[in-house]
């Protein structure tokens, strides 16, 4: 079945979204001071329902589990860390969020970052007698499956599910489909390259070194759309394509479908990212960036939660917020309801609800890198991770 959409322009897809969302008998009242006719509008995230903040932070936070050694995955529970240095036995853990108490642990063992996807992670056993990768159980640390990579093999993590399929990128080189404990296919992965989960068992590929994106079935391995593009890293990923900015200052963008065929084209009109970010591993549709495109952050269910109008107001369905901690397009992460926004201001994290009344604060210190997983807050700054605990 082709992807291809046929093409339409802007306004259409915005009354066709508009009358989605009013016909869905799901869509929020409007706010009778500034607020759009985005409140009529339900977009369609897919990816990691993680990737929203639990609501219960509402309620501010009760501290925070906060640990040196690398992490290889956080659940709803527990964060599975990698324990290694001088003076220890290399081993892999879980510990409990809730009290920091070691929940299970295995020796001679190490995992990635990132290797954690529903609810397993890639664990590679190191005993004196020969190296194996196999699938753990998060919440118990048995071992449910074995992995077909080899003694040698580095930096193995699963990067989505495609079909019957789990693809793994494999020492920063290769991607392999794997089923069960069989691996089906293998393709190089380029120098220096992101992997993006798209919808339906698709992977966005950027290529740095080549100039180049490229879409590669999941399911088969193969190749099926590409791109030449100056600047990779300006190519936002979407659940069945991407968008590419074509001139900042008009400004341009082009608008593809999986195979690389344009699809749409703006100009004069800003294209913000929307939050989630695929990164987190959340996508939207092409149409949806095209008809949507002031629309920033978006809830768990897919209705804006922050955006702006004709006017540059930030808006929220509660109405204008006339000072937001930072810029609109600084926005890190929406809480599940979409009536938390989170920001980061001056070497702090800043959470405010959606009339902009804030609700904490926590420092987060310079250079800071903060993500949402599994419904948690993380902060990763100075070699030190931090797992805020909503107080709720």
């Amino acid at each position: 079945m082709s992807l291809t959409r046929p093409h339409r322009t802007a306004a259409a897809l915005a009354v066709a979204l508009i009358a989605a969302g009013v016909l869905s008998g799901c869509t929020p009242d409007a706010s009778a001071d500034g607020a759009s006719d985005m409140t009529r509008v339900q977009l369609t995230p897919n990816g990691d329902h993680g990737a929203w903040f639990s609501s219960a932070y509402a309620s501010g936070v009760d501290g925070s589990y906060a640990t040196a050694n690398p992490v290889c995955g956080v659940t709803g529970t527990h964060v599975i860390e990698r324990q290694e240095g001088p003076g220890f036995i290399r081993r892999v853990l879980a510990r409990d969020i809730a009290n920091g108490f070691v929940v299970w642990e295995i020796d001679n063992a190490s995992c990635e970052d990132g290797g954690l996807l529903e609810g397993r992670v890639a664990v590679r056993f190191t005993p004196v007698d020969g190296a194996s990768w196999h699938l753990i159980d998060a919440n118990t640390g048995t071992a449910v499956e074995d992995l077909p990579f080899a003694a040698d093999d580095v930096g193995v993590r699963p990067v989505t599910r495609a079909g019957d399929l789990v693809v793994y990128a494999v020492g920063g080189d290769r991607l392999v489909g794997v089923d069960g404990s069989t691996a089906v296919w293998t393709e190089a992965q380029p120098a220096r390259g992101e992997v993006t989960p798209l919808a339906d068992g698709y992977l966005g590929i950027d290529d740095p070194a080549n100039d180049r994106v490229a879409v590669v079935d999941g399911r088969t391995g193969d190749t099926v759309g590409e791109q030449e593009v100056v600047y990779p890293q300006t190519v936002r990923w979407a659940s069945d394509g991407f968008t590419l900015r074509v001139d900042q200052t008009d400004p341009e963008y082009a608008y593809y479908d999986v195979r690389g065929e344009r699809v749409d084209r703006t100009v004069g009109a800003s294209q913000y990212p929307f939050v989630p970010p695929p990164q987190d591993g959340v996508t939207f549709p092409v149409a949806e960036h095209v008809a949507s495109g002031t629309v920033v952050g978006v809830d768990s269910h897919g209705f804006p939660a922050l955006w702006q109008d004709e006017r540059q107001r930030d808006i929220t369905p509660s109405g204008e917020i006339e000072e937001l901690p930072d810029s609109i397009i600084s926005l890190q992460g929406v809480s599940a309801d979409g009536e938390l926004l989170l920001f980061e201001s001056e070497d702090r994290l800043v959470v405010v609800d959606d009339t902009g009344e804030q609700v904490f604060d926590w420092p987060s210190g310079s250079g800071a890198s903060v993500t949402v997983a599994a419904g948690h807050i993380v902060v990763t700054a100075g070699g030190s991770t931090q797992i805020l605990r909503p107080a709720g």
